[in-house]
């Protein structure tokens, strides 16, 4: 009788097992077929390369874009000593526990199949650019990288035109935190006064681009546009839409910002 009822288990453990694989197959299947719509969507719509994951700083994440077919995303890049020795980590904050090495993360990447990559790099300042600089210059030479690469920073010196001289396309990242406040409280005269500030700080900086935050969007378009040079592009995210959501195209095209042909990249969540 115990025999028999320990058998009995074995099968039921056996076929919970065999239906819970069916399951995450069956699961992994439809992330498939949804991640498939979704890019087939995008490049119906022209937007592919416009689109792109935001915040892709790890190797599953990595895999699963360009799994679902994207050939442009967005990754964090902190830049420090490790060991004595200067090294560039993608991460978004300091707490690089198991963070990969950009040069370690471009190797996983099929970079055969990548158009473009947001570097938002977090921490450039005096001291440390002329490492970076010259790191950037190392992996270029590896995996031809000018050609394809947002190199962003939030320095407000003339840091970044050095790297726009050295055949970066730079982007200037605008501090959202004042600017959605005094969008909130109808600051006109904050944000005027802050717009002539900048118009001469981007022109000193000789930026490729700036980015922003979505929140900033009427900012750019009433107080820079019509004062920086024609041909400084916007980069911007958009975290209110999900790109795993059924809908994301349509409530895409219900923003103000998405007929704008001087916005080149769009930042959306993934999940």
């Amino acid at each position: 009788m115990i025999r028999i009822s320990i058998r009995y288990l074995l099968i039921i453990a056996s076929s919970i097992i065999i239906v819970v694989t069916a399951c995450k197959k069956d699961d992994a299947l439809q992330n498939q077929l949804t991640g498939t719509a979704l890019i087939k969507s995008i490049r119906n719509n022209n937007l592919e390369n416009i689109i792109i994951p935001h915040h892709i700083d790890d190797y599953t994440r990595l895999i699963m874009v360009q799994n679902l077919g994207f050939r442009a995303w967005e990754l964090d890049l902190n830049y420090f000593f490790e060991g004595g020795r200067p090294i560039i980590k993608v991460k978004h904050n300091y707490d690089f526990f198991l963070s990969p090495s950009l040069e370690e993360y471009l190797r996983i990447a099929k970079l055969e199949n990548v158009d473009k990559l947001w570097f938002d790099v977090k921490n450039m300042d005096a001291q440390n650019f002329s490492g970076i600089l010259l790191r950037m210059h190392q992996l270029d030479s590896i995996f031809d990288l000018k050609n394809r690469v947002i190199f962003e920073s939030s320095n407000n010196s003339n840091l970044l035109k050095t790297f726009r001289e050295n055949g970066w396309h730079t982007a200037y990242y605008l501090p959202d935190y004042k600017i959605d406040e005094w969008i909130i409280e109808n600051d006109t005269s904050a944000q005027k006064q802050y717009a002539e500030s900048l118009i001469q700080q981007l022109y000193m900086q000789d930026v490729s681009s700036i980015s922003f935050n979505v929140s900033c969007y009427s900012f750019v378009k009433d107080y820079l546009e019509n004062e920086i040079q024609i041909d400084i592009v916007y980069h911007t995210w958009d975290l209110s839409l999900k790109l795993n959501d059924l809908n994301f195209i349509d409530k895409y095209k219900q923003k103000v910002y998405s007929k704008d042909p001087r916005i080149k990249t769009v930042l959306i969540p993934i999940d």
